[in-house]
This record gives C-alpha cells, structure tokens and sequence, in this order.
C-alpha cells in the first residue's frame, strides 16, 4: 500500500476515459464566466480575467521535480533545478491527486505543442480550475475538427491547486506545492 493508501498506481488515461464529470474544450469566454460564477476571480476595468492565485504567482523552480528511473537516471543533469523524485513518491502523490479530482467537475482540453508537424505532442489537460483550462488555452495550440477527430493521447498534464501535500517531506519534495514530470508516463502532475 502506497503512503496515500491504495495497492496500485491508477492510469491516468482510464481516469480521464471513465470520468463522466470532464467537461471538454470550452471556449475562452465559457472558462470565464464559469471562474466568475465560482468566485474565482473578477473581472478588470478592460474586461479581462483577473485571478488572484496566492502565495504562488509564478513558476516555482525549487517545487519541480522529475521522476528518477531508467529513462532519466543517466540523461539528466541533476541538481538544484533538476530534483529527482522516486517512483514510488510520484506514484503516490499521482494516486493523491487523482482521487482528490475524483468527484470534482473538471475541465478537459484536447491541444498540442509545437507547429511543426515533426515534432508535434498531443497534450490532454485536465485542470480543476476554469481559469487554469483557460491558461492552457492559450499556451497551447488548438487542434482543428479534423484533429480532433482523431486525437490521440501522447502527453497528459493533471493540474489541481487545491490538492496540497501535509506531509511534503514524506514524498521527498520541498512544501505542499509540486510539478512533476515523469518521461515514462508522459505525465506532469501539477499540485498546490
């Protein structure tokens, strides 16, 4: 049993195949009005989503972490930027994070990075937050119908601020914020 308390690691893609509670690829104005009704933020004086996001209000470099196995282990330059995080602490902190974005309405974007045909990644998001959906919105490009149609899972970033970590040395990481990556997977968890 993990340190969150089930047997197995979950699969994050039948997590998001079997929850019925994703709401997928809303529109810009749809994502605001929805932070709006949730008392997530407020509008400025042009009209634009304003969150008021806590004591995180940017990138947090000391809070990323990379799982450590036999695809990074040896190709990462290690240290103060590129913390290591074992299996099994990301397993659990995954398992965590899922189950607490169990019963929750979430929203779901279908996008991709990187124009370039070659090199392009299909990105699942799924974020607790609209506005957090809405920030996806932007950073990635949209796939058009026609892509949509025949998307296909690749990468899959899990982003729940509300999820926070009690006991964050128990997991090896810095406080009870956290961005994970696992080149395995082909998973970022985003918590806190």
């Amino acid at each position: 049993m993990n340190a969150i308390g089930t047997k197995q690691p979950i699969d994050i893609i039948t997590f998001i195949n079997k929850n019925i509670n994703i709401i997928w690829d809303l529109e810009p104005q749809e994502l605001v009005k929805k932070s709006l009704e949730m008392g997530m933020g407020k509008l400025s004086n042009k009209q634009v989503l304003a969150i008021d996001t806590g004591k995180f209000t940017g990138r947090a470099p000391k809070d990323r972490f990379i799982v450590d196995d036999d695809i990074t282990n040896k190709d990462v330059d290690w240290g103060d930027i590129n913390q290591p995080i074992s299996d099994p602490n990301y397993q659990a902190l995954k398992t965590g994070l899922i189950n607490h974005l169990n019963n929750k309405n979430l929203f779901g974007r279908k996008c991709y990075a990187c124009a370039e045909k070659a090199h392009k990644l299909n990105i699942t998001l799924i974020t607790e937050y609209p506005w957090s959906n809405l920030f996806g919105y932007n950073m990635f490009l949209r796939p058009t119908k026609e892509e949509l149609n025949s998307f296909t899972h690749e990468w899959t970033i899990l982003c729940a601020p509300s999820f926070k970590v009690s006991n964050p040395d128990q997991y090896g990481i810095n406080q009870d914020n956290f961005a994970i990556i696992n080149f395995k997977e082909q998973v970022i968890i985003i918590g806190g």
